[in-house]
C-alpha cells in the first residue's frame, strides 16, 4: 500500500510538473506575444494621438498661421477655417473678428485719407491757380534761394522762364543799396520766423535795370526747408504818378505865387496910376497958369511926358 501510495504521489507530482511546464511554456508564449504586441499597440496609440493632435491642434495652428502670415503681408481677406468650440476655435474666431475690424478700420482710414488728399489736392490747385494768376509777383524763398516763382515774378524780373530764377540767390536781385537790409530780412524770416511788413525796395531785373517795388513776406516751410512766401508789387507807375502829382502841385503853387504877385502888382499899378494922375493933373494945371515966357514950361512938359509914359507902362 505504501508503494502504491508512493506511486500515486509520484504520478501526481509528475502530472503537476507537466502542467507547470505547459503553463510556463504558455506563459513564455504569451509573454513573447505581449512583448511584440505592446510596441505595436503603443505605435498604434501614438499614431492615433498624432492624428488627433494633427486634427485638433496642428491643422488649426497651421490655418491660423497662414492667416497671420497673410495679414502680415497685407492680405486681410484670408480667414482661419477652424470652427470647433475649444480654445483654438476661440482663438481662431477672435483672430477673424480682429481681421474684420482691422479691414473695416483700414477701409475707413483709406477712404478718409483719399478724401483728405482730394481736398488737399483741390486746395493746392486753387491756391496755385490764384498764385499763378495773381496781379502781383509772388515767389518762395528757401535757404536764401528762389524755389518757386509765379508768372508775374518772371515778368517782373525780366526772366525768360521760371528756371532762369529758381535755384539762384534771392539777394542777387536786390539793388546794392538794399542788399545788407535784404540779407537781414531773409535771416529774420528763416531763423526767427518773423514776418516782414510792406517796405519800399529797389530790385534788379535780369538785364541789370532797376525797378521800384513794395515787398512783404511771411515765414513758411517749403520742401522741409525754412523759407518765406514773398509778395512783390511793382510801384513804378505809382511813383511816376506821385512824381507827376508833385510836379503839378509845384506848378500850381508857382501859379498861385505868380497870381498873388500879379494881384499885388495890379494893386500897386492902380495906386501908381492914381499918383501919376495927380502928378499929370497938377502939371497940366501949372502949364495952364504959366505964361508963354515962363522958363519952367519945358520942365512941366517933361513931367507931363514922363507921367504919361509911366501910365502907359502900368497898363501893360
Amino acid at each position: 500500500q505504501l508503494l502504491i501510495a508512493t506511486q500515486i504521489v509520484s504520478d501526481e507530482i509528475k502530472e503537476w510538473g507537466s502542467r507547470i511546464r505547459k503553463t510556463r511554456i504558455s506563459f513564455e508564449r504569451t509573454f513573447k506575444t505581449l512583448m511584440f504586441a505592446i510596441p505595436l499597440f503603443t505605435l498604434v496609440i501614438l499614431l492615433l494621438l498624432s492624428s488627433l493632435l494633427n486634427r485638433r491642434v496642428l491643422l488649426p495652428l497651421q490655418s491660423l498661421k497662414r492667416a497671420v502670415v497673410a495679414a502680415s503681408k497685407g492680405d486681410l481677406n484670408l480667414r482661419s477655417d477652424y470652427r470647433r468650440n475649444d480654445e483654438l476655435g476661440d482663438l481662431s474666431r477672435t483672430f477673424d473678428a480682429m481681421a474684420v475690424d482691422l479691414v473695416t478700420d483700414l477701409r475707413n482710414e483709406i477712404t478718409d485719407r483719399k478724401q483728405a488728399e482730394r481736398v488737399l489736392s483741390e486746395s493746392e490747385a486753387r491756391f496755385r491757380l490764384l498764385v499763378e494768376n495773381a496781379p502781383d509777383a509772388i515767389f518762395v524763398q528757401a535757404g536764401g534761394q528762389f524755389t518757386y516763382v509765379n508768372n508775374m515774378a518772371v515778368k517782373l524780373f525780366g526772366a525768360s522762364s521760371p528756371g532762369e530764377l529758381i535755384g539762384t540767390p534771392v539777394i542777387q536781385r536786390y539793388h546794392s543799396d538794399y542788399r545788407a537790409v535784404g540779407q537781414e530780412r531773409i535771416r529774420q524770416l528763416n531763423e526767427e520766423k518773423k514776418p516782414v511788413p510792406s517796405l519800399h525796395r529797389i530790385l534788379l531785373r535780369m538785364d541789370g535795370s532797376s525797378v521800384d517795388v513794395e515787398v512783404s513776406a511771411v515765414p513758411m516751410t517749403y520742401a522741409d526747408e525754412d523759407g518765406a512766401l514773398i509778395f512783390v508789387r511793382d510801384i513804378t507807375d505809382r511813383l511816376g504818378e506821385q512824381t507827376r502829382r508833385q510836379q503839378l502841385e509845384e506848378q500850381l503853387h508857382q501859379a498861385q505865387k505868380i497870381e498873388s504877385i500879379g494881384q499885388l502888382a495890379g494893386g500897386v499899378a492902380h495906386d501908381f496910376n492914381n499918383m501919376l494922375g495927380v502928378i499929370l493933373g497938377h502939371a497940366e494945371l501949372a502949364m495952364m497958369k504959366a505964361g508963354p515966357s515962363d522958363s519952367f514950361i519945358p520942365d512941366l512938359e517933361a513931367i507931363s511926358t514922363a507921367a504919361k509914359r509911366s501910365a502907359d507902362l502900368t497898363r501893360q
